[in-house]
């Protein structure tokens, strides 16, 4: 046992005498740094680490030693680069020392060390040598943690074309910097240009979701950066854009006041504000009871209030109000203006209440008010009230007792071009009420005529053509009906066709059509028509539909547009049109375009609108199949595109009318029942009608009682609802004057005769 003892003694007694030789030569080394001997210390340090490399305080005296030669004059330009050599030794410090435990001593020439590497870093980033600044940034971040050198690793990443080492830093410099912020320290080491880049590249992507995220974190750091800004008003107004096609919900009003977190003042994000309440307001008053209004409706107040005091003071958003009567009011401005019925008599109600502070609108005092209602309400606002009672309150004889009396009061008086929908709205409910009566009918016979008459005069040719059919369907023998609509067709004329017309400009002896298209075919770039040109197409196409015999317009399919755009910008320049082309045969080929091209009708003719003209004159047809697409009931939605040289349309569909019995006894021809434009008389004339037309007779007289010479053919497009026939009458139609017209008469083979009347004007 002693002999174990004492061996033991002799082990500790050796291992110390070996320690305190280490320490001897490491405070020698460091006495001769301290005095400035930085060659001798740096020598000792060199050759401890040569017996071991894991000295960790070694290597921090052999940087330090080396980092003070390379500032000596005797050692700049020699054959070691000291201050190379010192970055080097404190990158295998740090690495042997992991948990820092000699780090602090040495700390402020380390921090000499890393502000010198990033200097020569700055000047290889500005020289473009990227891979060198990389390495330098990275070993300076390896030395002290600096994230500023860190970001500038990246950003030398990002220069280099390393797309994904850029990113990688990037995000994580970002992550560091926005928390930083929430705890409130380290600003001095936040960098703007991570959020910069990452939000512009996301945003190129179409990565709205990622986008939106770095953009708002920079933000939170640099909220007046005019880039993120940018960014971020733009993608949020793009959201927006695409929430608001499909429907308003939550979504919508967190994106929308995300926005005006940024932009309190912008018109936009408060006009979008208005649009989400506004808009569900009218969807929460289509069915009784109200209960999710009311939340919706003073939630809307609260917004608007919350805006002002933060101070928001736009001149454009009508909303802005502190009161809340007058805020009700002007929402009840809104909603009178819109003509929307239910939302109108509701807020009118909740205005009414906080006005005369009275608790409940009940039944006693919506009768007290339409007894004898007041003269500073206007009939519209009367007309609303009163379908609002009689909704809320059915039961109730003596509301409906009081809008009869009302309705008879207002049939004697002068009447306002403005007030006669709302007359009108007021019969026909009415006339459910009271369906004895027959005032009622006669009243609506001519209130509807009036309403058609007035709709005529402002030149709203869509709902013109409503209430003729309307009128025609009801009251088919009104004595001012032919008058009425010799008055729509000369209107019509004016407001779809002459209004629709698009200019040509000649470039390089060749007429182009003022389109306004953004494209260019010889880089196949498909591009897009304006709004303005692709409604007059579509209005002009109307024209010639709903004057011929059709009930329902036709309707703008953007996805047809789109394709048809791109068939357009395919067949360019080839001057032959293919139902089948490929990749070989055209340049600009698409699986979009190669649809459109399948169904299409395509033209040697840069000016849509004067394409439209040109399918229904037809002449070089012998089918006139190009009319007939026009003239299709069965077709609702159509497309079309326009490039340098041609347009191509999509109209054809035969899926079916959803009014095919009516066409059964009426029929659409061209030139049309009624009055005709001299300019639009074709050789060519057509009649159709859902019902065989095989050995009809056609009999054409002039206004002298002279029959003129036709010959008839019968041609009809596989499928179509509708069968023509075509008629070519022995006619000059270049000869014809305002003076002319003609009665036509078709009898079918089943017996029944049409005889229609032709008026050129």
């Amino acid at each position: 046992m002693n002999r174990i003892k004492l061996l033991f003694t002799l082990v500790l007694a050796l291992t110390a005498s070996v320690l305190s030789a280490q320490d001897k030569i490491f405070l020698a080394a460091r006495k001769a740094y301290n005095a400035g001997q930085f060659a001798k210390a740096q020598s000792t340090a060199q050759k401890a680490l040569e017996k071991d490399k894991t000295q960790a305080e070694w290597w921090y005296l052999r940087a330090c030693s080396e980092f003070q030669m390379s500032k000596m004059t005797k050692y700049m330009g020699g054959k070691v680069a000291y201050d190379k050599e010192a970055v080097k030794s404190a990158v295998r410090a740090r690495q042997y020392d992991p948990d820092g435990t000699y780090y602090d001593e040495y700390a402020t020439v380390f921090g000499e060390i890393v502000d010198k590497n990033n200097k020569e870093a700055m000047a290889n980033y500005a020289g473009k040598r990227y891979a060198k600044a990389v390495q330098m940034y990275h070993n300076s971040f390896e030395l002290t943690g600096d994230t500023i050198a860190y970001g500038m690793m990246g950003l030398s990443y990002w220069e280099d074309k390393k797309e994904l080492d850029g990113l990688r830093v990037f995000r994580e410099i970002t992550q560091w910097n926005n928390g930083a912020k929430k705890e409130g320290w380290g600003e001095k080491t936040f960098m703007r240009e991570p959020f910069e880049i990452l939000s512009n590249y996301f945003l190129k992507k179409g990565m709205f979701d990622s986008a939106i995220l770095y953009t708002e974190m920079g933000l939170g750091i640099y909220n007046l950066n005019k880039i993120l800004l940018e960014n971020e008003k733009f993608m949020l107004k793009t959201v927006l854009i695409d929430l608001g096609k499909y429907q308003l919900d939550e979504n919508f009003r967190l994106t929308v006041n995300r926005g005006l977190k940024y932009f309190p003042n912008d018109s936009q994000f408060l006009y979008q504000q208005n649009y989400y309440y506004l808009t569900r307001l009218m969807g929460a008053t289509q069915t009784r009871p109200y209960d999710s209004a009311d939340k919706l409706l003073y939630g809307f107040f609260a917004d608007k209030n919350a805006m002002m005091k933060k101070g928001v003071n736009n001149g454009s958003d009508e909303f802005l109000i502190k009161d809340t009567a007058k805020f009700l009011f002007q929402c009840l401005d809104y909603y009178l203006r819109t003509n929307t019925r239910n939302t109108t008599a509701y807020v009118f109600k909740e205005w009414y209440k906080k006005y005369n502070r009275i608790a409940e609108y009940d039944v006693t005092l919506a009768e007290s008010l339409l007894k004898n209602p007041p003269a500073n309400i206007s009939k519209r606002m009367i007309t609303m009230l009163f379908s609002d009672a009689v909704a809320e309150f059915p039961w109730n004889k003596n509301i409906k007792k009081y809008r009869l009396a009302y309705f008879n009061n207002w049939m004697k008086k002068p009447k306002r071009k403005g007030e006669l929908v709302n007359l009108l709205e007021m019969n026909e409910e009415l006339i459910a009420d009271f369906p004895a009566d027959k005032t009622l009918t006669t009243a609506l016979q001519s209130n509807l005529l009036a309403v058609l008459d007035s709709t005529i005069a402002d030149g709203k040719m869509y709902d013109a053509w409503t209430y003729y059919y309307r009128v025609s369907g009801q009251f088919p023998a009104s004595p001012s009906l032919p008058s009425l609509k010799q008055k729509l067709a000369a209107m019509d004329f004016k407001k779809r066709y002459s209004e629709t017309r698009i200019a040509y400009t000649e470039v390089k002896g060749k007429k182009i059509a003022n389109t306004g298209w953004n494209g260019e075919s010889a880089m196949c770039r498909p591009g897009q028509l304006p709004d303005t040109t692709l409604y007059k197409v579509l209005h002009r196409i109307n024209y010639f539909r709903q004057n011929a015999g059709i009930v329902l317009p036709m309707n703008l399919s953007y996805d047809r547009v789109l394709k048809c755009q791109e068939a357009a910008v395919m067949y360019n320049g080839k001057g032959i049109f293919t139902r089948e082309p490929t990749p070989e045969t055209h340049q600009c080929f698409t699986e979009d375009a190669k649809e459109a091209a399948a169904v299409a009708q395509a033209i040697l003719e840069n000016n849509p609108a004067q394409c439209v003209t040109i399918f229904m004159d037809d002449s070089k047809s012998v089918e006139v199949v190009n009319r007939m697409s026009i003239l299709n009931p069965e077709a609702l939605d159509m497309g079309f595109g326009s490039a340098e040289n041609n347009s191509v349309f999509w109209l054809l569909d035969v899926g079916g009318a959803p009014d095919s019995v009516y066409y059964q006894s009426h029929f659409v021809a061209w030139p049309p029942e009624g009055t005709c434009p001299k300019m639009l008389m074709f050789k060519k004339w057509t009649f159709s009608i859902a019902a065989d037309v095989t050995g009809a007779k056609v009999t054409i007289k002039s206004k002298d009682g002279s029959e003129v010479a036709n010959t008839v053919s019968q041609y009809t497009l596989p499928g179509m609802l509708l069968k023509t026939l075509i008629i070519q009458p022995n006619l000059d139609p270049k000869k014809l004057t305002e003076k002319d017209g003609f009665e036509v008469t078709v009898e079918l083979k089943d017996k029944r005769k049409f005889t229609y009347k032709i008026q050129l004007i």
